[in-house]
């Protein structure tokens, strides 16, 4: 059974064009935050130099199959994602995540994560950071997975951006590499090491609106996904609207040191068959 997807924030919180704090018009644009301010669409892709921050996620995944006399199955599970990240040097931040099943059959084993981004490219509307994550399952099938990719970030105007790979929003559910990655898509390029794990290229990505200084929502979703070895039933890709319709909406409250929102994952190709709901909280310790 494929867990078909991971993280973030928020079907619910319906975007406004709310007037920004201080009398800011949506269309101007600030620099990036070296801090942490409330803006996630205006803040740094990675943690600052000496900040640190904490983060975790309930992710609820929602599977449906087919029992061996033909009964329509659904399976629910809940996990515990948590993680840290730590802003090591000026354009690095190094960190680390947990993620292990709650229920059912609750087990020690889980996924641990080691994970690091560095800022290569720092303008007034253009962010990109170059992030890599080792990820080694605990149950004992000895898998490995090694994640690579871009995160980037355009911003139009204060209000509106684009992105690819991650876009400022804390992951909650660390993972190997799968057939299906549910946006948003942190690292694009998704190598496993053994046991016959795929090896993906995926092309995410999504755009951001910062609703007000408090209030971030996004939607992503992927254009293709490649597969270099072990794909999925013989098929070496996926296109948009031919193959799948991954979609992911979400939402964040934020304030200075704190972020807490959901989000909603699914394939459209499927509505309702598998779906991921994950509730996830961020807080800044300095």
């Amino acid at each position: 059974m494929t867990m078909r997807a991971m993280v973030l924030v928020g079907a619910g919180l319906l975007i406004s064009s709310t007037a920004f704090a201080d009398g800011d018009p949506p269309g101007d644009m600030p620099p990036v935050d070296s801090e942490w301010s409330s803006e996630i669409g205006n803040r740094s892709l990675i943690t600052p130099e000496g900040k640190l921050e904490i983060h975790g996620g309930i992710p609820i995944v929602e599977v449906t199959g087919t029992s061996p006399t033909g009964i329509v199955t659904h399976d629910t599970t809940e996990l515990l994602s948590l993680g840290a990240s730590f802003g090591v040097i000026p354009k690095l931040e190094l960190g680390a995540d947990y993620s292990a099943i709650l229920h059912p059959n609750a087990s020690a084993g889980g996924l641990l994560t080691f994970h690091g981004a560095y800022l290569v490219l720092h303008r007034d509307k253009l962010d990109i950071a170059a992030a890599g994550a080792l990820t080694f399952n605990l149950d004992g099938s000895t898998k490995v997975g090694l994640s690579l990719g871009a995160w980037l970030r355009y911003r139009i105007t204060r209000m509106f951006s684009v992105f690819t790979g991650n876009n400022g929003i804390p992951t909650a559910l660390a993972g190997l590499t799968e057939y299906f990655q549910p946006p948003p898509v942190g690292y694009q390029l998704a190598i496993g090491f053994n046991n016959n794990q795929p090896v993906t290229f995926a092309f995410p990505v999504g755009v951001g609106i910062q609703a007000t200084p408090n209030i971030y929502a996004f939607f992503a979703t992927e254009v293709a996904n490649i597969w270099f070895a072990n794909g999925q039933n013989g098929k070496r890709g996926e296109v948009l609207f031919a193959d799948f319709i991954p979609v992911s909406i979400g939402g964040f409250y934020s304030m200075a040191k704190f972020d807490a929102g959901i989000v909603f994952a699914d394939d459209l190709k499927a509505a309702g068959d598998d779906y991921i709901i994950t509730f996830v909280g961020r807080y800044y310790i300095k």
